[in-house]
C-alpha cells in the first residue's frame, strides 16, 4: 500500500470525505489543516486487516496551523460539533499547542505533526480547494502501512513519554482490534 492507495481508499470512504469537506468549509482558506491520528489510522488498518465493520475512532483529531489566532481552534471545534454532533472532536491549533508538550514553538503544521507520540498518528490528510486529498506525513507512511507502532524521534528520546504509547496500546486494545500490529518501543 502506498500514498496513492491510501488516498484512493479514503476518497471512496463517504464518512471520511464528508468530514473532510465539513472541516474545509469551516477553516479560513489561508489556514493549514489536516485530519490525523485514529480517524486515519483506523481506516487504513481496517482495510489492511480485511475488517468489514469499521472501527470507530474515539474522536476525530484535526490539526490547524494559524498563527495570530489562538481562538480559531475553539471556534472551528464548536462549528464542527454543530454540524456533526455524533462525533467527538479534538481540534488543536499547532501554532500554540507546543506549550502543552513543553516544546519549542512549531514552525508549521508538519513540524507539529512530527512531534506526535507515534509515527502512525503523525500521518494526516487534508482536502485542497480543488477537491484533491493530500497526505502530510513527516515520518512517511511506512509504519502505518506496515502496521508498526513506533515512537516519533522526539518521543523515543523520552522514556516517560514512550510509556504513554504502551499505556495507550493497552487502553485502546489496539492489538486485539488489529492482530497484525507490531510494537517497536
Amino acid at each position: 500500500m502506498n500514498e496513492t492507495d491510501i488516498i484512493n481508499l479514503l476518497r471512496r470512504d463517504n464518512e471520511f470525505m464528508e468530514v473532510a469537506r465539513g472541516i474545509n468549509s469551516q477553516v479560513p482558506p489561508d489556514c493549514s489543516w489536516c485530519i490525523f491520528s485514529g480517524f486515519v489510522r483506523n481506516k487504513v488498518w481496517d482495510y489492511i486487516h480485511g475488517n468489514t465493520t469499521p472501527t470507530r475512532a474515539s474522536d476525530i483529531d484535526v490539526a490547524l496551523y494559524m498563527p495570530g489566532d489562538n481562538t480559531m481552534a475553539i471556534n472551528v471545534k464548536q462549528k464542527l460539533e454543530e454540524l456533526y454532533p455524533t462525533y467527538s472532536w479534538d481540534v488543536s491549533n499547532f501554532a500554540y499547542s507546543h506549550t502543552e508538550n513543553n516544546d519549542s514553538p512549531y514552525v508549521n503544521l508538519i513540524d507539529g505533526l512530527s512531534k506526535e507520540l507515534e509515527t502512525i498518528t503523525s500521518v494526516g490528510l487534508t482536502l485542497r480547494s480543488d477537491g484533491s486529498l493530500v497526505i502530510i506525513a513527516p515520518h512517511d507512511i511506512g509504519d502505518l502501512v506496515k502496521c508498526i507502532i513506533r515512537p516519533t524521534p522526539i518521543i523515543y528520546a523520552n522514556p516517560e513519554k514512550r510509556q504513554l504509547i504502551v499505556d495507550r496500546i493497552s487502553r485502546k486494545r489496539l492489538l486485539e482490534k488489529w492482530p497484525k500490529l507490531q510494537v517497536i518501543i
